[in-house]
C-alpha cells in the first residue's frame, strides 16, 4: 500500500521495496552512518579551528551548547513490564495446550498478515505454552501459506486486520470449530479488547464457544468450552 513518507515512515517504505526488502530495517544503518558523520564532523572541526584559530573557542563553544541541547537527556515515556494476572492460570494448566491471543497474526521483519503483538511473546516468557501465531526475522511465504491454508486461522487473520467474512462462511467455520479446537490443541484464548475488532471478537466467541474466566487490565481470558482434549491424550511437542 501507500505510504507517507511526510511522517516519518520513509524506512518502512525503503523497507517494503521489493529489490532491498531483505535488508528489512534500513535504521539499523544508521549507527554506521552516525559514525561517519561523527568522523567526518570532527575533521570539519580541526580544518576550521586551523583556518580561524581566533575564532575557534567560539566556534567550539557555540558546537558543544547545540550538541549538549541536542543530547540532553529529556523525560522518556516509560511502560509497565508487568505480565497481566490472567497468565497464571494459563501457566497452572498442566495440559500441554496452546493459547491463542487475539488479535491473531503472523509477522516477520518484511511482511505482516493479521495483527500480532510481540507482547504476546513477552507473556509467554510467564505461562511457558506454545503460541499460535507468531513473530520470526524470517518467515518463508510457505509458512504465510500453511497458517492461511487452515479456514479457522485464516479467518482469524482477516478479521484481526478489519476484514470481514461472509455469514456462510462463519456457519462453516462454526460447525468445523470442535474439530479445529482438537487438532489445535487450543486450551486457552486471550483477547485484548483495546485492539480486538468487535467483529473478530464476537466470532470468536460464538465460533469456539469461548467461557470467560478472569480479567486483568486489558486481558481477558477465555476457555473453549467445545472440543477438549484430556491431557494424556496430546502428545508432548517442543
Amino acid at each position: 500500500g501507500r505510504r507517507d513518507c511526510g511522517r516519518g515512515h520513509c524506512a518502512e517504505t525503503v523497507r517494503a521495496a521489493s529489490v532491498i526488502g531483505l535488508a528489512r530495517m534500513p535504521t539499523r544503518f544508521a549507527i554506521v552512518a552516525a559514525l561517519g558523520l561523527s568522523l567526518l564532523f570532527a575533521l570539519a572541526l580541526a580544518q576550521i579551528s586551523q583556518r580561524w584559530p581566533r575564532q575557534r573557542r567560539r566556534v567550539l563553544v557555540g558546537i558543544g551548547a547545540v550538541l549538549v541541547f541536542e543530547l540532553w537527556p529529556g523525560p522518556r515515556p516509560l511502560y509497565s513490564a508487568a505480565v497481566p494476572a490472567v497468565y497464571d492460570h494459563v501457566r497452572d494448566d498442566p495440559r500441554p495446550v496452546r493459547i491463542l491471543e487475539l488479535p491473531f497474526g503472523v509477522r516477520d521483519g518484511v511482511t505482516s498478515e493479521g495483527d500480532f503483538s510481540a507482547r504476546y511473546q513477552f507473556y509467554q516468557t510467564a505461562h511457558g505454552k506454545r503460541l499460535m501465531g507468531g513473530y520470526l526475522s524470517r518467515v518463508s511465504s510457505r509458512r504465510f501459506g500453511e497458517v492461511r491454508e487452515s479456514p479457522m486461522l485464516s479467518a482469524l487473520m482477516s478479521l484481526s486486520g478489519g476484514q470481514r467474512i461472509g455469514a456462510d462462511e462463519q456457519a462453516t467455520l462454526i460447525a468445523d470449530a470442535p474439530d479445529f479446537i482438537s487438532r489445535a490443541q487450543l486450551g486457552w484464548v486471550v483477547i485484548h479488547p483495546s485492539r480486538t475488532p468487535p467483529a473478530l471478537q464476537d466470532f470468536a466467541v460464538r465460533a469456539l464457544s469461548l467461557e470467560r474466566i478472569a480479567e486483568d487490565g486489558d486481558a481477558v481470558l477465555y476457555r473453549p468450552r467445545i472440543g477438549q482434549v484430556a491431557a494424556a491424550a496430546i502428545p508432548q511437542t517442543h
